[in-house]
This record gives C-alpha cells, structure tokens and sequence, in this order.
C-alpha cells in the first residue's frame, strides 16, 4: 500500500504492514484453474486472517471437493456449492463466514468463465469492454478530500468512491462528496456511509443528504 488506509474504527493497512489477502485456487478435474481472494479484517468484520485461513482449510475446502461447478451456467445459482458450504458452516445472522465463503464464490465464477473463454462482466451480461478503476477517498476534512480528489485526477482517475459519515449532522458529511467530484468534472461518484456511524443515518437523512449533490 502507497499510504495507509483509515476507516472510522481505525487503520486497515498500510505501507509497513501491509493488507492481510487470502488467495485460493480451485483446480478443476481437466485442469483449468479459478482464482478467489477474500480480504478480512477485524475492523470491519467479525474474521480475520487466522479465521479465514481456518474455516477454509478445515471446513469448506473438504465440503466442496468434488463439486460440480456446471450450475453457475445460470448467474444466479450456487446451489451445489453453497449447500456444500453450509452444511459445513451453517448461516446465522449473516450467511456464516461470509469473507471465507467469498473467496470460493469468485474462485468458482473464474473457473467457469475460463472454461466459457468470457470476462466476469460479460458472463453477467454487461457489455462494457473496458472498466475504469476507481480511486478511494477516506478524509477528515474538506480540504483534505479535495486534495485527495486532486491527485487522483492528475493520476487519470475519473471514479471516485467517497467514505462519509461522521459524527456530525448530516449535510456536513456530504461536503466531502462535492468538494471531491469539484476536483474531478464529470466524475462518477460511489459513496458509502461508515458502518460504525449508522446511528446517524437513517431514510430521512440519506435523502436529505442526497439534495445537496
């Protein structure tokens, strides 16, 4: 990481330490390959690096040897592969390890789209050859989110993904939404509240929020 990447509950990685990923391959019977990562942190979730490593060593790998990959045919069924997964671990307020779980969701949709010779997006239906990367801006001030949004403009970016949400009243967390997209015109913005600030958040104050983009 070129800087450190801070969240409201704190940093989640670094320049000396890193970002903890967890890569998994999935070998089918024919040989070709699909590759999944899952990207924990006990900032934002309940698993971490030993956790991942753990269940999907231990538990899922075995459950879904052998499996049949042939059902992701239809985007929307993983059947086979998520009964596999929990019978193994079983779902509770969430779908049960769902970082673990995701490394071999996209591990299975690459395997099927290198079998298929198509890209994630078109096997999807999307059309777009080309998608842009995005820059993400996480700021404490106005100030800081415009320079942030500036340097991500001379690099070329032209997507920004704008963290608000702070303990402040609620059109106060936008500014850094426009004072980012002021740096970039015609830029497409994403931004998502911070989790641990849901409090202040609710369906009257989102929208409100939204009229002064």
């Amino acid at each position: 990481m070129r800087e450190t990447f801070k969240i409201a509950r704190g940093a989640v990685g670094s320049p000396d330490a890193g970002a903890p990923h967890v890569y998994l391959r999935l070998t089918a019977d024919n040989g070709m390959e699909g590759w999944g990562e899952a990207r924990p942190s006990p900032k934002w979730s309940y698993e971490t690096l030993e956790t991942v490593t753990t269940t999907l060593r231990n538990y899922l790998i075995p459950a879904i040897l052998g499996a049949d990959p042939s059902d992701l045919s239809n985007p929307s069924d993983l059947t086979d592969l998520h009964r596999r997964m929990e019978s193994e671990i079983a779902p509770g307020v969430t779908v049960g390890q769902p970082v673990a779980k995701s490394a071999i969701d996209m591990a299975a949709h690459d395997l099927v789209c290198h079998a298929k010779g198509q890209s994630l997006q078109s096997f999807f239906g999307g059309q777009k050859e080309i998608w842009p990367m995005g820059f993400i801006i996480s700021a404490d001030s106005v100030q800081d989110a415009e320079v942030r949004a500036g340097n991500a403009a001379a690099r070329g970016f032209t997507v920004l993904k704008v963290k608000v949400g702070r303990n402040t009243p609620c059109p106060p967390t936008i500014i850094p939404v426009c004072a980012s997209c002021a740096a970039i015109p015609k830029s497409l913005s994403h931004w998502m509240n911070r989790s641990s600030h849901r409090k202040i958040w609710n369906r009257c104050s989102a929208w409100n929020a939204l009229t002064h983009l």
